[in-house]
């Protein structure tokens, strides 16, 4: 990509990052945190899990197993109780036939009568984004006594 670039005279520095590491770095940088620990998790299709500044490691932040319930296996991976089976756009169309991720949400947040079903899985999309982010805390550690940490989700 850099002789690609160079070939048409522009000289840039090419990096090739995780894309929810992008987005981490990214908001830091527009938000002018670049001083700060910054954990992003990106939502849609599957589940990604970004950090900066960039930490060393395997972060495949959706298959993080945030339930040992035999019932959830929409994980398009095959595995049983992962936060893309819960969270992941493909996971919520399989459990929702009949609904659009972003109708199962509204339907849950009615003010008169809220759909039962819907408003039970929002509380289990809850529960897994805080045990995942507990999960990843413990893997990559708190942030450092100078810098504050922040947490943040994003649809994609």
């Amino acid at each position: 990509m850099a002789n690609a670039l160079a070939d048409r005279g522009l000289h840039a520095r090419v990096c090739i990052v995780n894309d929810a590491d992008a987005m981490a770095a990214g908001l830091a940088s527009t938000h002018g945190k670049l001083d700060r620990s910054i954990r992003v998790w990106t939502l849609g299709t599957g589940i990604g899990y970004g950090v900066y500044p960039f930490i060393p490691g395997v972060w495949e932040g959706g298959h993080t197993v945030v339930t040992l319930d035999d019932r959830e296996h929409y994980c398009g991976c095959g595995g049983r109780g992962h936060l893309e089976g819960i969270m992941g756009h493909r996971a919520m169309r399989l459990r929702f036939l009949d609904m659009e991720p972003e109708e199962v949400f509204e339907a849950a947040n009615r003010r008169k009568d809220p759909d039962p079903r819907c408003l039970e899985f929002k509380r289990l999309w809850h529960k897994a984004l805080a045990a995942a982010t507990s999960n990843a805390l413990h893997v990559s550690g708190p942030a450092s006594s100078s810098s504050r940490a922040s947490t943040r989700a994003f649809w994609t």
